[in-house]
C-alpha cells in the first residue's frame, strides 16, 4: 500500500514538472516576441514624431523664404522712393492693423428760372455708414467692410470706394447708386416736400492729384498712415477729374413737374495745394483743394420725352477737397479723415446743377 502511494505521488509530480516547464517554454517564446513589438512600436513612433517635426521646420523655412521675397520687392520698391527724410519717414514697425467707421452722403441742388419764376431743389441722401478693418504689412494693405443696415436686411444706397495715396501721385475712384433722396423744393413763394424714392442717381466720378513737392509732402502720412509727416510742408497739385452721372425723377403732379433725365459727363483739369502742419504733441493735421475746370462737357436733358442739348457755361468746375486730423500716441493713432467732391455747372439765372459726394472716416490703429 505504501508502495502505491509513494508511485502516485512520484508520478504526480512528475507531471507537475512537465506542465510547469511547457508554460514556462511557452512564456520564454512569447516575450520576445511581445518586446520586439514594442520596441517596434517604438521605433515608428519616434519616426513618426521626426516626420512630423521636418514637416514643420520644412513648412517654417519656405515660410520664412515667402516672407524673405516678399520683403525684398517692397525693398525694391521702397528703393525707389526719393524723399527727404527730415520731413517724411517709414514707420519703424512692420505691421499697422486699422479699424474704420465710414459715413457716406451725396446732395443735389438745382437753381432754375424758367417763365420769371424762380425754383430751388435741394435733395439729400440718408447717411450710410460701413465699419472696416485693414491690416498692413510695410505699405501693402488688405481689408473689408460690412454695412450694418444689411445686417437687419434694411434697404440702403449703393456705394463703392477705391483710393490709393501715394507720394508722387493718387486717386479717390467712387461709384454711387441711390435712391434714399429726400428733401424740399422751392417754387416762387410755394414750398413742397419731395419723398424718397422719386428721385435716384448713378454716378462714377475719379479724381487724381500729382504733388510736386512729393520728397518733403505726404498724402500718405494723413490718409493711409504709412509714411510719417515729421515737418510742416505743402505742394502744389496738378490734377484732373471725370464725372459720369444719370439723374433721373418720375416726376410729381403736386409741383406741376414732368418727368425728367438729367445725364452729365465732365472732364476737368486743374490746379490746387495741401499742406501738412505737424504739431506740437504729435498732432498731424492736413488741408488740401484742387478746384478743375470742366474742359470736356457732354450733358443732356431729357423732359417729357423730349432730349436737348446742356449748354456749357464758363466757368463750369469740379473740386476735390481732403481734411484730416490725426493724433500719434507711443504705437496708437487717431482721428478722422473726410474727402467732398463738388460740381457746380450751369448759370443761376438759365440753369444750375450742384452735386456733391462727401465721405468721412474715424480711424483707431495700433502699429506692431
Amino acid at each position: 500500500m505504501n508502495k502505491s502511494v509513494v508511485k502516485a505521488n512520484s508520478l504526480f509530480q512528475f507531471l507537475c514538472l512537465l506542465v510547469m516547464s511547457f508554460c514556462f517554454n511557452n512564456l520564454q517564446a512569447q516575450q520576445p516576441k511581445k518586446w520586439k513589438l514594442r520596441f517596434k512600436q517604438k521605433v515608428e513612433l519616434q519616426k513618426h514624431k521626426a516626420d512630423s517635426l521636418y514637416l514643420v521646420a520644412d513648412s517654417i523655412v519656405k515660410e520664412r523664404r515667402v516672407g524673405e521675397r516678399i520683403d525684398s520687392i517692397i525693398d525694391i520698391r521702397q528703393s525707389k522712393y526719393n524723399f527727404d527724410t527730415r520731413y517724411i519717414s517709414k514707420p519703424a514697425a512692420r505691421w499697422t492693423f486699422k479699424v474704420r467707421l465710414n459715413l457716406a452722403g451725396a446732395h443735389i441742388g438745382s437753381r432754375e428760372q424758367r417763365d420769371g419764376v424762380r425754383s430751388t431743389i435741394n435733395l439729400n441722401t440718408e447717411v450710410k455708414s460701413t465699419v472696416s478693418f485693414g491690416v498692413s504689412y510695410r505699405g501693402i494693405s488688405v481689408g473689408f467692410g460690412m454695412n450694418p443696415a444689411k445686417l437687419f436686411k434694411k434697404k440702403s444706397d449703393f456705394e463703392l470706394n477705391i483710393n490709393s495715396y501715394a507720394q508722387k501721385y493718387g486717386f479717390d475712384l467712387t461709384f454711387l447708386r441711390a435712391n434714399s433722396f429726400s428733401g424740399e423744393a422751392k417754387i416762387g413763394d410755394s414750398k413742397f416736400d419731395i419723398e424718397r424714392g422719386i428721385v435716384n442717381q448713378t454716378m462714377f466720378s475719379a479724381n487724381a492729384y500729382y504733388a510736386f513737392n512729393y520728397k518733403r509732402f505726404s498724402y500718405s502720412a494723413a490718409f493711409s498712415q504709412s509714411f510719417d509727416q515729421k515737418r510742416s510742408a505743402g505742394s502744389f497739385l496738378l490734377g484732373l477729374s471725370f464725372l459720369a452721372m444719370r439723374t433721373k425723377h418720375d416726376g410729381s403732379e403736386e409741383l406741376g413737374l414732368p418727368p425728367m433725365r438729367i445725364y452729365m459727363g465732365h472732364f476737368g483739369l486743374g490746379a490746387g495745394y495741401g499742406h501738412n502742419f505737424v504739431l506740437p504733441h504729435n498732432w498731424l493735421v492736413h488741408v488740401s483743394t484742387l478746384p478743375t475746370i470742366v474742359i470736356i462737357n457732354r450733358s443732356n436733358i431729357t423732359e417729357d420725352g423730349v432730349r436737348k442739348k446742356m449748354p456749357y457755361y464758363f466757368p463750369s468746375v469740379i473740386t476735390t477737397g481732403h481734411v484730416a486730423v490725426i493724433h500719434y500716441f507711443k504705437r496708437y493713432f487717431a482721428g478722422f479723415t473726410a474727402v467732398v467732391n463738388t460740381s457746380v455747372v450751369g448759370r443761376r439765372d438759365n440753369l444750375q446743377l450742384i452735386n456733391t459726394k462727401w465721405r468721412t472716416r474715424l480711424v483707431f490703429g495700433i502699429r506692431i
